[in-house]
Order: structure tokens, then C-alpha cells, then sequence
């Protein structure tokens, strides 16, 4: 009997470290964390918005730790919040707040903002995030009296940064590519880069117009040195003076001519 007990107490003994032990490795860990919350705004400078559009626009939030991995991403920001806080290890964060997908096309702006945020242990953080459009918002408008349409069967504009978009008084339904005066190109231009448009008219008789303009330093077309002036065709055929400034054609309706071309040097002032 003796043996018996003294054994039950060694067990006893040997259980009670075990428990202790695993006890306190979970609140450990539970001490290693913190709870985020985040303030998102718009820069409302940056482009024309209702008060709605902004209030109903839903971010994506891609948090980052230290070493630059993503630790955890919520698809709606509007998940996080001070009665709902993120629950993250203590660390360095860098939070991105994103609404649509950067690129070029048509009605599809892209905001963005991110913020530094560090978490501490069982206490909480907030970062407060402006987004702004990471685009290049671009619109074209054309007269829309009656007078103005029966002068020209059609007319366009397209707008490249590499990738064009037309604007078009007849889109094509099916092609992404084109879009009425309506519609709002967005385009994505890197640093030092310029955005090249063409415009393109067919008057009632049939004679077709088409004007290329694009930055001073865009390298790509015709005129003095490394810089691109203009163009400017009638029936294809060039009359621009193609030198840099601004770059008129005279052209008569009536008797179907070109009356004159000259270019005012706008780089050295008028």
C-alpha cells in the first residue's frame, strides 16, 4: 500500500510542471500581438467627385511587415475598424490601401495610399491613409449642336502612352479600345514620359483632317533636332510648319485650300 501511494504522489508531481509549462507558452504568445485600425480619405484635389462616389469607394488593404513580405490582406477596409481592429504581431507595418487596378483603359481609376504603422504588444495602433488617383484622367469634348454634327460624318480623338484609347463619335461596341465623349480614359504615364493624341476629322464632303501633338521632348516625329512639333494632314498631305510652339494650318471650306500655315515659338514667348 505503501509503494502504491508514493507513486500516485510522484505522478501527481511530474503532471502539475507539465501544465504549468503550456500555460504559459499561450499567454507568451498572446503577448506578442497588437490591434490595428485605419482612417482612409481621398484627396479630392486630385479629381472631380460626389461626395457618395468616395464615401462608397471600398479599398483593398495589403499589409506589409518588415522584411517587405505581405502579412495579410483585407479585401474591405471597412472590416477594420475600432469595434472589429486587425490583430498583428508586433512589428513595423507598411499598410496599402488600393481601389481599382492600376493601368490604361477607360472608366477604370485606379487610388491608392499607404501609411507607416508600428504595432505594439496588447495595445492599439491606427494609421490614417489619403489615396489619391494614379492615373492620368483624360476627357474629350466635341460641340454637340446640330449644326456642328452635319458638318462632320465623323470624328475622333486617340490618346496613346503606347497603349491607345480613341475617343470616338461611332465606337466600335465590342472594343475596349474605344469609347464615346461620355467616357473617361485613365491613363498610366511613367515619370518623364508625355502622352501623345491624334485627332482625326472627316467633314461632310468627305475631306478627312488629322492633327498629332505631343511634348517638346517626346523625340518621336518630324521637325528640328530631337524635338517633335506637330502634324497636321488635309487629305494626307502634310502642312504643318512642324517647328516648336504652336503650329496653325489655315484652311478655306469654301474654296477647299489651305490659306496658310505658320508656327508662333511659344518656347522663347510670342
Amino acid at each position: 500500500m505503501m509503494m502504491k501511494r508514493i507513486i500516485s504522489i510522484s505522478s501527481l508531481l511530474i503532471l502539475l510542471p507539465l501544465s504549468w509549462s503550456c500555460t504559459q507558452t499561450e499567454i507568451s504568445d498572446d503577448g506578442r500581438y497588437g490591434y490595428l485600425t485605419v482612417g482612409l480619405s481621398d484627396l479630392k484635389d486630385d479629381i472631380v467627385m460626389t461626395k457618395a462616389e468616395a464615401e462608397d469607394r471600398i479599398y483593398r488593404l495589403d499589409i506589409y511587415g518588415s522584411d517587405g513580405n505581405i502579412e495579410t490582406t483585407v479585401e474591405n477596409h471597412t472590416e477594420v475598424s475600432s469595434e472589429n481592429p486587425l490583430k498583428l504581431l508586433m512589428d513595423k507595418y507598411n499598410v496599402v490601401a488600393t481601389n481599382g487596378q492600376r493601368g490604361t483603359a477607360f472608366n477604370s481609376p485606379c487610388f491608392q495610399g499607404n501609411g507607416a504603422v508600428r504595432i505594439y504588444a496588447e495595445k492599439s495602433s491606427s494609421v490614417n491613409i489619403t489615396c489619391s488617383l494614379q492615373q492620368v484622367m483624360f476627357s474629350v469634348h466635341f460641340p454637340e449642336d446640330e449644326e456642328f454634327k452635319s458638318k462632320f460624318s465623323l470624328y475622333e480623338v486617340s490618346v496613346s502612352n503606347g497603349q491607345t484609347l480613341t475617343f470616338s463619335s461611332s465606337p466600335a461596341a465590342d472594343d475596349p479600345a474605344f469609347g464615346s465623349f461620355d467616357d473617361i480614359a485613365y491613363f498610366e504615364v511613367p515619370a518623364g514620359r508625355t502622352l501623345t493624341y491624334t485627332l482625326k476629322m472627316t467633314n461632310a464632303d468627305g475631306a478627312q483632317y488629322s492633327v498629332i501633338s505631343q511634348g517638346g521632348l517626346s523625340g518621336a516625329g518630324g521637325g528640328a533636332g530631337r524635338y517633335l512639333t506637330c502634324s497636321v494632314k488635309i487629305n494626307n498631305v502634310e502642312y504643318a510648319v512642324q517647328r516648336i510652339g504652336l503650329n496653325f494650318v489655315i484652311y478655306d471650306n469654301e474654296h477647299s485650300v489651305v490659306a496658310d500655315s505658320v508656327e508662333f515659338n511659344t518656347y522663347d514667348g510670342l
